[in-house]
């Protein structure tokens, strides 16, 4: 967690994204557990710019799928 902060696993509100209208598969990944004492619930998805781009700053976490590393 400290590679990538808090944010990660506890978003923070904020203004609205824009988000690529790209499709990275059907792929959900659900994390579940506790990070320094607090509850984490957090899913993962590629189905935009934005979820990919989360997807593959948890890939050592969330395991080897095809451009989940930043592979072409």
């Amino acid at each position: 967690m400290e590679r990538f902060g808090e944010d990660i696993f506890f978003p923070k509100p904020g203004p609205p994204k824009l988000c690529t209208q790209q499709y990275g598969g059907p792929q959900v990944a659900v994390v579940t557990g506790s990070i320094n004492g607090r509850p984490v619930s957090v899913t993962f998805r590629r189905t935009d710019g934005c979820e990919i781009s989360r997807w593959r700053a948890m890939a050592p976490l969330l395991g080897g799928t095809t451009g989940s590393r930043g592979e072409i």
